[in-house]
């Protein structure tokens, strides 16, 4: 990330040198059964935060596109007579 790689290229390295030093220095080695399971381990959590944004990007897009944002913001705005520590 320091030589202005992209965060996907440098994970995708640092995954490569971490199964790559874990053969070469034998006392922290690791099987290629572990490996598998981390993988598919994090498969599963990638699906738990997927689903969360998923979801998270459909109600910001509906607020946006239906103008919900708009009209909550000046209802609050009319409530509190524009007295900025009531609207807080």
């Amino acid at each position: 990330l320091f030589l202005g790689y992209s965060p996907t290229f440098s994970a995708f390295w640092a995954v490569v040198v971490n199964i790559i030093s874990t053969y070469i220095f034998k006392k922290n080695k690791v099987s290629v059964n572990l490996i598998v399971d981390g993988f598919a381990e994090a498969g599963e959590n990638v699906l738990y935060v997927g689903s969360a944004v998923g979801t998270i990007g459909i109600i910001i897009g509906t607020v946006y596109l239906t103008g919900l944002g708009l009209k909550f913001s000046g209802l609050i705005l009319s409530l509190s007579f524009g007295l900025l520590p009531i609207m807080i």
